[in-house]
């Protein structure tokens, strides 16, 4: 699969969102940590299913035809049935790694929403999100080949702000993604980030940057 994170984030994208979340330091003793993945799983078994379902089909047809003709199985039509076999096996194969959409339909929303949800939980647990001093960080997760966003935030900013308030910036993400700008889109999210915690967790005389400012994988 593609590498979405790095054909949509150049080195000077990285920088401007690591810029935004400096400021964050700079205004508040929260921390947010943007994460930026080119896909939450590569959905081998929904592509495996889909093969194997393709090539029952494809056998099952060939073997009503070759009955409804009446004629035994030459070598010759061996030689045609494992050729047409393996081209089918290889484009089908191919096909939902060159069309993102299609494996977009494969996996399904149930199971992409799935995935997105444990990777956010995995990245806000592994980056260290969850063990600020103040409880206080954010984390930001985009899931670039499902084109979903999850904002997952610590215990001592969550419960002070409305599940709403999450929700309208993980949208803005998303709508800047639709439109081609997730940069932008990702710079002003981290600002909203930053009054949220500014209101809640003033910078303190000790300030540290206790995590990392930007992230692509």
């Amino acid at each position: 699969m593609k590498n979405y994170a790095r054909q949509q984030f150049s080195c000077k994208d990285a920088e401007a969102v690591s810029a935004a979340v400096a400021s964050v330091e700079k205004a508040t003793s929260g921390e947010v940590v943007p994460v930026v993945r080119s896909y939450s799983s590569r959905y081998r078994r929904p592509v495996l299913r889909w093969i194997l379902g393709c090539q029952m089909v494809f056998i099952c047809s060939w073997a009503l035809g070759t009955a409804a003709i009446g004629e035994p199985l030459t070598p010759f039509g061996l030689l045609v049935f494992t050729g047409l076999y393996l081209l089918l096996t290889v484009f089908m194969f191919l096909l939902p790694e060159i069309c993102p959409p299609f494996l977009r339909l494969l996996a399904g929303r149930r199971l992409t929403d799935e995935k997105v949800t444990e990777q956010a939980v995995n990245a806000f647990v592994r980056y260290g999100v969850s063990g600020t001093e103040r409880r206080s960080g954010i984390l930001i997760y985009v899931s670039l080949f499902e084109r979903q966003v999850v904002i997952l935030a610590d215990k001592g900013i969550d419960k002070k702000v409305a599940p709403e308030t999450w929700k309208t910036v993980s949208e803005q993400i998303a709508d800047g993604m639709r439109s081609g700008h997730p940069v932008e889109a990702m710079v002003r999210a981290v600002e909203s980030c930053r009054d949220l915690l500014a209101k809640y967790f003033p910078p303190t005389d000790k300030n540290p940057d206790e995590l990392p400012n930007f992230i692509m994988e």
